[in-house]
């Protein structure tokens, strides 16, 4: 890198800050899909225990409770989060957007020009990865984002072990080992394919031990997350059915050139019917009517009111596709047989995004076991950019060749006008494509909070409906009141506390739906209260300490007190309910049963429970029946998950615990007052930090030595 590399890359970040100023610049913030269900509790949950000084194991707010460390997809430890640490979400994530698209475009760049291409070139390399259509539909999903970026300086840092490992290890700790585990597979693929100075088996010994350095590094949350994997019902895997739904439909193959094509494409195979959309709107006293007319189903609109889909939003526009035909071209009459290999790993990867729509997908799908673990083959599109990527810069580097033999000084100007064309089109096509919302969106509450605010306590609520029912949200209105109507939409939405949206307000929950990872015990007892008839749900609910259930329909037959609607329909468990409860021994063995089949009459006297903090909590009372005269021992029984690294301590001593109703916990305690102190303490957290200070200390010192040998 030179004096020549500032002036691309100061376009390239500047292109970027203006593609992101309404999220930077104009008091504007994201939502959609998982950053409002699931990455602003996240984000804030762990913010508040790092502020207090705690290091944020636990989470137990959702689905019964469950590690927050463990679910990966955090990213406590990706550098990146720290503005998420040091500034208000709204202002954290555009910053974290920058940074990641800066990354980006830098580490395209770099690799490129390792690659011994023109500036220029590099620049439309770089363009067409950062500003790809996986990268801007993916800034719903930071996570995912945080993960992908680093695919250019895989390739870029894979002969130096150290920057290697270190790299790898961001790609890992962003949140979404899944991709990262994309990028290690293209990389090996691909590497021998490029230039290098190592011989062929030095360097992948150097990169395969430089993956485990960056594994041992992400210790500290590799170790809680394999941990949670055994024990989730994902720790063996998806079913085909499962891992191979979003898949693209063969002509949906050509929304990786442009969404338009397809959208066409989708229209040309439909016969035109005429279709109305009518929206009525009451609000303030005034009721507003919208009309639509449409002819076709369009396989690429967002119910949610995104520009596309964004599993179908893998595009690279119509210059990279070009331009990487050329490249392929201009590799084949260099070296036949590496044309030939990159070829294949293209066919390799359209193979994989048809996944059940294509037999011989379905065999790899089928087949190949570590695909089991990935959901939604149209999401493994970003694996063709390792591939596009560096064939766009060859091809605009050979233009700028052919244009410099015809005319002196030709050649730079050639390939920055092909530059800037990628770079235009591709700005043009993701230019909001995802709506934005004032920045108090994520600050205000609503009239379903006030009220568990008010009434829950320290129990936990259920909310039977799980997943958004959008009404027509027509982007294409841009009348005031339609605008009016989709904010009010997208607000009520997000009061209604869809995922893990409670969490900011620290509210129980026994729902949480679509964490990647939760506990299967927790999930098969949740299974119980998705059933139609809720008469039975009834006698389960104070053994999972929930006092509200939710509906979009009133609740009816069953003997909860109707609360009134709430956003949702709410009903109440009436009488005393508590976390905690004393039984006697004889009630051990119906304990010790499935939460399904718990008895109606089993005895039970609740006892105190207080939470200190997320990670520990206690209860007393006294042990003895009716907690009157002549106590006797018994069991006490928390509505907690029974997992891993919980301890128990009886009157101050470490006491075993036991699973009680598939996924609770049970403790045997002595007669008399009793305290019981619940401490979270994974033996995979404390073995696992350990690991990555001793790594990161052994780099340390090796980078030491270097430099003093320097």
């Amino acid at each position: 890198m030179n004096r020549r590399d500032v002036f691309p890359i100061i376009i390239l970040l500047a292109a970027f800050a203006v593609f992101l100023s309404p999220v930077l610049f104009t008091h504007q913030v994201y939502f959609l899909q998982d950053i409002t269900k699931f990455n602003h509790p996240w984000r804030v949950l762990t913010s508040e225990q790092l502020q207090r000084g705690q290091v944020p194991l636990w989470n137990p707010y959702a689905l019964l409770g469950l590690p927050l460390l463990g679910n990966f997809q955090m990213g406590l430890f990706f550098p990146l989060s720290l503005f998420f640490l040091f500034f208000p979400f709204s202002q954290a994530l555009g910053f974290y957007l920058m940074a990641a698209c800066g990354a980006a475009a830098a580490g395209a760049y770099l690799w490129l020009r390792s690659l011994r291409l023109p500036p220029w070139a590099c620049f439309g390399g770089a363009a067409a990865f950062a500003a790809s259509g996986y990268c801007v539909s993916h800034m719903e999903f930071p996570n995912l984002l945080g993960a992908f970026i680093w695919m250019p300086s895989f390739f870029l840092f894979s002969e130096s072990f150290f920057l290697f490992a270190i790299v790898s290890s961001f790609s890992f700790l962003s949140g979404y080992p899944l991709i990262w585990g994309g990028l290690t597979f293209c990389l090996f693929v691909l590497r021998w394919l490029w230039p290098r100075r190592k011989p062929l088996p030095a360097l992948y010994v150097s990169m395969a031990a430089a993956t485990f350095v960056a594994l041992m590094i992400s210790a500290a949350v590799l170790f809680p997350g394999f941990e949670l994997s055994r024990q989730s019902a994902r720790g063996t895997g998806l079913s085909l059915e499962e891992s191979t739904n979003h898949a693209l439909e063969p002509y949906e193959l050509t929304s990786l050139i442009r969404p338009e094509i397809t959208r066409r494409w989708a229209f040309s195979r439909q016969e035109p019917h005429e279709g109305v959309q009518r929206v009525v709107w009451e609000h303030e006293g005034t009721i507003s009517t919208f009309t639509f007319h449409t002819r076709f189903i369009d396989p690429l609109e967002d119910a949610a009111g995104g520009k596309f889909t964004s599993w179908k939003s893998g595009y690279v526009g119509l210059a990279v596709t070009f331009l990487s035909m050329m490249g392929m071209a201009v590799i084949a009459l260099r070296s036949p047989w590496r044309a030939v290999a990159f070829a294949g790993y293209a066919v390799l990867c359209v193979l994989l995004m048809l996944g059940r729509n294509f037999p011989i997908s379905v065999w790899i799908w089928m087949h190949v076991v570590p695909l089991s673990y990935f959901r939604g083959p149209a999401r493994l599109s970003y694996l063709m950019l390792a591939l596009t990527v560096p064939l766009t810069a060859i091809s605009i580097a050979a233009i700028g060749r052919m244009a410099g033999r015809r005319k002196a000084g030709a050649g730079a100007l050639t390939m920055m006008a092909v530059a800037f064309a990628i770079l235009a089109e591709l700005m043009a096509l993701g230019w909001r494509f995802s709506p934005t919302m004032p920045n108090d969106y994520y600050a205000e509450k609503g009239d379903m909070v006030d009220f568990l605010n008010r009434n829950l306590g320290a129990d936990r609520y259920y909310q039977t409906t799980t997943q958004e029912a959008w009404p027509y949200l027509n982007r294409d209105d841009q009348s005031a009141d339609f605008k009016k109507y989709r904010e009010a939409i997208y607000r009520t939405n997000k009061r209604k506390l869809f995922g893990i949206g409670n969490v900011p307000f620290h509210l129980a929950a026994a729902t949480g739906e679509y964490e990647a990872l939760m506990p299967a015990a927790s999930q098969r007892v949740l299974q119980e209260f998705k059933k139609e008839d809720k008469t039975k749900v009834v006698d389960q609910m104070r053994w999972a300490d929930i006092r509200y259930l939710m509906d979009r329909r009133p609740i009816l037959g069953t003997p909860l007190k109707d609360r009134g609607v709430h956003l949702w329909h709410i009903a109440q468990l009436a009488g005393p309910l508590s976390r905690s409860y004393w039984l006697p021994d004889s009630a051990h063995q119906a304990l010790l049963g499935r939460f399904s089949d718990v008895p109606k009459d089993l005895p039970a006297i609740p006892w105190k429970y207080e939470r200190a903090r997320e990670d520990r909590f206690q209860a007393s009372g006294i042990a003895g029946e009716r907690g009157g005269a002549d106590p006797s021992g018994g069991w006490l029984y928390v509505a907690e998950p029974y997992y891993p690294g919980w301890e128990a301590f009886v009157n101050g001593h470490l006491a075993r615990t036991e699973p009680a109703l598939d996924a609770f916990t049970m403790a045997q305690v002595p007669a008399g007052p009793v305290r019981v102190d619940f401490i979270y303490r994974p033996q995979s957290w404390r073995v696992g930090r350990w690991i990555t200070v001793l790594t990161l200390c052994a780099i340390a010192l090796v980078g030491f030595r270097k430099i003093e040998a320097l």
